[in-house]
């Protein structure tokens, strides 16, 4: 499931930067340490396919900081635990995609939650674009272990 969901963020990633690098100086992501999802080789991909298609019509600077998942009080966080408390106290199933955002609009809270439907089309195959297109490197140039969920920074 990890490099499922992995795959998933690196398209949301690569969703959002494609519609903001275009105008913006800086990007700033904050991320909680999830273990398999987020500091890993699926994301660091997203980060150099966008610095290479974009970087030459924009100087943005791109700081993804993923923060320790014990101290994080991130309002996604919030958001999340609403979304499986409505799952589990709805009779409605989810089977479908399209049953997701359809149970998240049902869920009330002041500031309602923004639901972006992403199409089929923007899910790519990271997992074969890291075999295919980069080398998974699993030591960096001093020969040293490189362990994903150790790295708290990206900053391109």
């Amino acid at each position: 499931m990890h490099k499922v969901a992995s795959q998933r963020v690196a398209c949301c990633i690569n969703k959002y930067l494609g519609e903001l690098l275009n105008d913006t100086e800086e990007i700033n992501l904050h991320d909680h340490c999830c273990s398999g999802q987020h500091g890993n080789i699926h994301v660091a991909v997203i980060f150099l396919l966008e610095i290479k298609e974009f970087y030459s019509k924009n100087s943005a600077v791109i700081n993804y900081n993923i923060l320790d998942s014990e101290y994080t009080h991130l309002e996604a966080d919030i958001v999340y635990a609403l979304i499986e408390k409505t799952r589990t106290d709805t009779t409605a199933k989810v089977v479908l995609p399209e049953d997701w955002p359809n149970l998240v609009t049902r869920i009330e809270r002041e500031a309602a939650i923004n639901v972006i439907k992403m199409e089929q089309k923007v899910f790519l195959n990271f997992i074969s674009l890291v075999k295919r297109v980069y080398i998974y490197r699993k030591t960096n140039a001093e020969e040293k272990p490189v362990s994903w969920q150790k790295i708290k920074c990206f900053k391109l």
